[in-house]
């Protein structure tokens, strides 16, 4: 699942960064790295995973050809790409567009599959469950839906939206 989200998240900020004029080279490296030192933990435990991943970056890029002046960019995109709801838009655009990117790739049919493929792994499976998981899924999903950044990514949220709210 991790791969399937990180490259859904890959492929949407190359949908979004050019629509709204980000720097695609900075937002595709946070991309790729963005969960790069996600785990699963005790319910209880902190997660440091954007900390972690960011903190990591540097080591990461060393020998590669990729541009030592954006690399924080690329960091503070990370750090500030966590939660699923905002209190306020995220700025330097390149962080926001990490963001809406992130959690798009969490909304309409990829929510489904991710609910379908994993869910029997945490919890028993059966109809009633599902359904309720997915009632309580629309909440935070509007939520998502309401915190996006950019105008075409709260455009696309809206329409996978609604996509989940017709299949519940």
């Amino acid at each position: 699942y991790r791969f399937e989200h990180t490259l859904a998240v890959v492929r949407l900020t190359r949908w979004l960064c050019p629509r709204v004029g980000a720097d695609l080279e900075v937002v595709e490296c946070a991309a790729w790295t963005h969960d790069l030192c996600k785990r699963l933990g005790d319910a209880g435990g902190k997660d440091t995973h954007a900390r972690d991943a960011a903190e990591a970056l540097a080591d990461l890029l060393t020998g590669t050809d990729f541009p030592e002046g954006k690399q924080e960019a690329v960091r503070h995109a990370i750090l500030h790409h966590v939660g699923l709801r905002l209190s306020h838009r995220l700025e330097p655009l390149e962080t926001a567009c990490l963001w809406d990117a992130d959690k798009l790739s969490k909304l309409g049919a990829a929510s489904l599959v991710h609910f379908a493929c994993i869910s029997g792994a945490f919890q028993p499976v059966d109809t009633g469950g599902i359904l309720s998981r997915g009632e309580r899924w629309i909440g935070l999903a509007e939520g998502i839906a309401a915190s996006m950044n950019t105008p075409p990514a709260r455009e696309e949220a809206r329409r996978r939206l609604a996509f989940l709210k017709q299949h519940y």
